[in-house]
């Protein structure tokens, strides 16, 4: 069988530098993940299906441990465990240089925005490409990636802004940890910004649509509870007259929809009367 990250038997010895964490249980926090413990060589790992099943002195290690294993001289190198990049906005279409440019000539970036720029400019570009030139391109980050240590990458969404898009990019991110060696793990992010088709759109057409959607694919909602967060105006007499307006968009009855209303305690953007927030938590059934 060959050697792949779930199979693989492989022996790294002569490590002259081996970091690793301390201790033998998982880290967290700032301080413990900044408990680094390095092992001057001679050194050795040994995996096992996959799995680091020894770590430490070259010395410690019995030939029993490394039978089968194929070896790997790490002579005059340095060991350390992959890097994690948890936020990446892997599968895009375009680039955005020239906003560099701008921000360094001390443009903000909603005028970059308003000449087309910022993030719209990502959706075109990836609305645009298709699923090989995005997988193409996908691919050429990860192998560079790869080269600077990372194994493990999480990949957003989000550059699309309309369902075929997303489904596009998630399926790029799919694909591609069939391929590549590293751990690769996909985020839906639909919700980057608003797409320009609907700038200024009436939400209740909005929720109409995301219900039909729902529908469309054999669900339908069970129950929605939402916080909107105001220091004014006082949202408790409103409420009623919400629910009113909100069941029938999401069709359910009126004790299906629960709305509660709290200030940010002045904190904030909200705090600063500048503007309002809103939460919900919505129960999906299948139909």
């Amino acid at each position: 069988m060959p050697n792949t990250p779930h199979t693989m038997n492989l022996y790294i010895k002569n490590i002259a530098q081996l970091v690793t964490c301390q201790g033998t249980e998982a880290k967290h926090g700032r301080e413990a993940m900044g408990q680094i413990h390095t092992i001057e060589g001679p050194a050795a790992v040994v995996i096992r299906d996959g799995i680091i099943t020894f770590a430490g002195r070259m010395a410690d290690v019995a030939p029993s441990m490394t039978e089968g294993c194929r070896e790997l001289d790490a002579t005059g190198r340095c060991v350390l465990p992959g890097f994690v990049d948890s936020h990446t906005h892997l599968v895009f279409g375009g680039y955005r240089e020239d906003e560099f440019q701008w921000r360094l000539a001390g443009d903000s970036y909603m005028s970059i925005m308003e000449r087309g720029g910022g993030i719209a400019s990502t959706m075109r570009a990836t609305r645009a490409e298709s699923e090989d030139e995005l997988k193409a391109s996908a691919r050429r980050h990860l192998s560079n990636m790869m080269k600077m240590g990372v194994t493990t990458v999480e990949a957003k969404s989000g550059y699309g802004m309309n369902l075929e898009t997303e489904l596009k990019q998630l399926r790029v991110v799919r694909d591609l940890q069939d391929e590549q060696p590293l751990d690769l793990y996909s985020t839906f992010m639909g919700a980057h910004d608003t797409a320009p088709e609907y700038k200024g759109a009436d939400s209740k057409v909005l929720l109409s649509r995301t219900v039909d959607l729902l529908a469309q694919h054999g669900y339908r909602v069970g129950n929605v509870d939402c916080t909107v967060c105001a220091e004014r105006p006082k949202i408790n007499p409103h409420i009623d007259a919400m629910k009113a307006v909100l069941a029938p968009l999401l069709r359910v009855d009126l004790d299906a929809v629960s709305i509660k209303a709290t200030t940010s305690e002045r904190m904030g953007f909200v705090g600063r009367e500048e503007g309002m927030a809103a939460h919900a938590v919505a129960l999906i059934e299948r139909v």
